[in-house]
């Protein structure tokens, strides 16, 4: 299973009126549900192994995906693949509109992955 990263992460990537939580599940509620039906106790405990990394703190969990920082979206973004179970990641300007040091963390998070055996492919361009 592989997945794109899109470049317009606000308009594509994101659900920018839900909260990190159920951003990063929405993506594979199977995970989440028994019978149909959605188990918040399931979802928190998804959402918090998920978010490892990515949010500051617990309380962040609950905070609506739109106001975050870009960075802090594009953590979102990669969060929200990784528990689907993505093994390849195609990034579309993975970098754009954040800051230089996301832009480090951010490098140091792709070799991480592809340590871990996650394929990352990038699609960039030089201006």
């Amino acid at each position: 299973m592989d997945e794109l990263l899109t470049e317009d992460r606000k308009g594509q990537g994101l659900l920018l009126h839900f909260a990190l939580r159920r951003d990063i599940t929405f993506t594979d509620m199977a995970k989440l549900s028994r019978w149909g039906l959605l188990q918040p106790a399931v979802e928190r405990e998804a959402a918090s192994a998920a978010g490892d990394g990515y949010a500051h703190q617990d309380a962040v969990r609950y905070e609506l995906v739109g106001n975050f920082s870009g960075g802090n979206q594009q953590k979102v973004v990669i969060a929200k693949w990784l528990f689907r179970g993505s093994k390849i990641l195609i990034c579309d300007e993975p970098t754009r509109g954040i800051d230089v040091g996301a832009k480090r963390r951010f490098t140091t998070c792709w070799w991480e992955l592809a340590a871990t055996g996650k394929g990352v492919i990038f699609v960039s361009s030089i201006s």
